[in-house]
């Protein structure tokens, strides 16, 4: 007895000390194995990068078929003119056909992207843009003035293959069935998709390129599963069918079962709600305004409808952690003397108002709302909240098939509740230049300031990043002092995996995409090596 005591200690000495040794001198690698299923709301339409910026999930899969310059250019110069690009890409690139990729391609597709009968949504940014082909590794670009931003719209860019739509007439491109079954480049290739009798793309099925001209993914496939909804993500999630997914209603966290990690990023987006003075000349008063704004309780409403997952905000640049920001003071209080001072008095239905020899002016609006849950849920609570300083609100929400053609293109609200996303450029030009007041610029306030359309002039030509980022700071305040919308919050991009995932780690995007920038760190396999 003694002697088989002894040797049970001995024996459990030797595994302690053998797992110290490994642990202490091996270290965890990821190996190049394993699959990765993510799963997606919505469905596929174009994968082709020259017509599919407009939908998510064209634009997701995109990004890991297609190469971007940015992993295909060898160099560039920028000449001193700022306006010139000399563009150097690697050799012996091979689309997933094996056939070469050169600058012709790159051309080929600058120049559907200009063409009109496209209908590219890449168009304003390549719009009176020249490329002129050196060989079949170098082209120069000359753009007719300078722009700061330039620099990522031009690495940003994803090549077609000419040779698979060269023949084929503009204006029929999205007839191509190759825009369902995409020829890339990128770090994965496209291997096949499923779909169901009506129609509905069920998965796309992507597999390593091994001829990738980058870093390659650790990963062999890659899979999206689609679905019509956020519940069905879930359930699909939970049952262990798909590995990750982006939720976009943080309430549902409560709803995750399944072991999971939550990575919680900053993403270039805001909420806010949009003052239209040409629709309601009210909204040109300061004094509304400001009431407006004293009664709007931005945390608690990024609180009750976000969870916590989003970021107060008191104007449209977001940098870090909102620094610029003036600080947000919520105060009936206040907003009802402001109006007092005003000479708004309450009627009987508690609604504030102004009378004249010859008319009634009342705070009473109309706020017309995209029908998304998180906007409908603010926009109740705003409601109830200016409802105590005499402001009557009435919500409308038009569908969201004919929302661009009904309420963006006429400007036809007194305001909107309304998001921004501008990505990694911080160009704000389309959103607040007094240019871009009708459609199709996107300034939603219809606002105008001699003073902020400078700024944005000079942040787009200045290429030094420490004075862009004083006129960003300058640019902020004026727009918080005119108060043409009342900001409200930047939501979280909120992305769930399981726990086998690694190498998910991006903190800040501009783009939902943009969460594969390091696609090639992701992996599920390890392996122990010798330190």
């Amino acid at each position: 007895m003694i002697f088989i005591a002894a040797f049970l200690i001995f024996l459990t000495t030797f595994l302690l000390v053998s797992i110290a040794f490994i642990r202490f001198n091996t270290i965890l690698v990821p190996v190049d194995s394993g699959e990765y299923t993510e799963g997606i709301i919505g469905q596929p339409i174009f994968l082709n990068p020259v017509l599919s910026e407009n939908n998510t999930s064209d634009s997701e899969i995109n990004r890991l078929v297609f190469a971007s310059l940015k992993n295909i250019m060898e160099t560039y110069v920028i000449n001193s003119d700022k306006k010139t690009f000399m563009v150097r890409i690697k050799g012996d690139l091979k689309w997933q056909d094996n056939q070469p990729l050169t600058t012709d391609d790159i051309i080929f597709t600058i120049e559907a992207i200009q063409d009109q009968d496209t209908n590219s949504p890449l168009y304003q940014s390549w719009k009176g843009v020249k490329v002129e082909r050196v060989s079949e590794r170098e082209m120069k670009i000359v753009l007719p003035y300078q722009y700061a931003f330039f620099e990522n719209i031009l690495k940003s860019l994803k090549p077609i293959p000419k040779h698979i739509f060269s023949n084929i007439p503009f204006a029929h491109m999205k007839l191509s069935n190759y825009n369902l079954e995409p020829i890339g480049s990128g770090v994965f290739t496209f291997s096949g998709f499923s779909k169901q009798k009506d129609g509905f793309i069920t998965s796309i099925l992507l597999e390593r390129n091994k001829q990738f001209s980058d870093t390659k993914s650790h990963l062999n496939k890659f899979t999206f599963k689609f679905y019509r909804t956020e519940d069905e993500l879930i359930k699909a999630f939970n049952s262990g069918d798909i590995d990750g997914f982006a939720l976009n209603d943080p309430k549902k966290l409560s709803s995750l079962y399944t072991p999971h990690q939550v990575s919680t990023i900053l993403m270039s987006r805001y909420y806010a709600i949009f003052l239209n003075p040409s629709s309601n000349p009210l909204l040109k008063d300061s004094s509304i305004k400001t009431a407006l704004n004293y009664a709007t309780d931005k945390k608690t409403i990024a609180d009750k409808v976000f969870n916590g997952y989003a970021l107060p905000i008191e104007g449209p640049v977001l940098i870090g952690n909102n620094d610029w920001d003036m600080q947000h003071e919520f105060s009936i209080e206040k907003a009802n003397q402001i109006l007092d001072s005003a000479g708004w008095t309450l009627n009987s239905d508690g609604v504030r108002e102004v009378k004249d020899k010859t008319s009634t002016k009342k705070l009473e609006f109309a706020i017309t709302v995209y029908p998304a849950p998180f906007l409908i849920e603010t926009v109740k609570i705003l409601k109830d909240d200016w409802a105590k300083i005499g402001v009557k609100i009435n919500i409308n929400t038009p569908s969201p098939s004919n929302f661009e053609e009904n309420v963006i293109r006429t400007r036809n609200y007194d305001m909107l509740a309304f998001g921004n996303i501008y990505g990694e450029n911080l160009d704000l030009f389309s959103f607040w230049h007094s240019s871009q007041k009708f459609y199709p610029g996107l300034n939603l306030s219809v606002y105008d300031n001699k003073n902020a359309d400078l700024l944005m002039e000079i942040i787009r030509t200045d290429f030094d990043q420490n004075k862009q980022a004083e006129e960003l700071k300058k640019l902020q305040s004026v727009i918080q002092n005119d108060q043409p919308a009342v900001f409200l919050y930047s939501p979280s991009y909120i992305y769930i995996s399981t726990k086998a995932l690694h190498g998910f780690t991006t903190d800040n995007i501009g783009l939902p995409s943009d969460r594969f920038l390091n696609i090639n760190d992701w992996y599920v396999k390890t392996a122990r090596i010798l330190k």
